[in-house]
């Protein structure tokens, strides 16, 4: 598999599994343009904006559960 290398910034949403599996086990070798650590902050970005608001409203549910009336 020959990948072109370029320029420009690869969203990881944007590419296949393999490819993304290719990149973490290369860390960008052979033409990679996604590396390791950016393909990582993407999932934890995704991972952050759910989990952050979860957080709050079960924090927000057991506050009301032990002190609400």
């Amino acid at each position: 598999m020959h990948i072109a290398q370029t320029n420009q910034t690869v969203n990881a949403t944007d590419l296949n599994a393999s490819y993304l599996a290719y990149c973490l086990l290369t860390e960008r070798h052979d033409g990679c343009r996604t590396a390791r650590k950016e393909i990582f902050m993407d999932f934890l970005y995704a991972i952050s904006l759910g989990a952050i608001p979860l957080l709050a409203i079960i924090i927000c549910f057991v506050v009301t559960w032990i002190w609400g009336d």
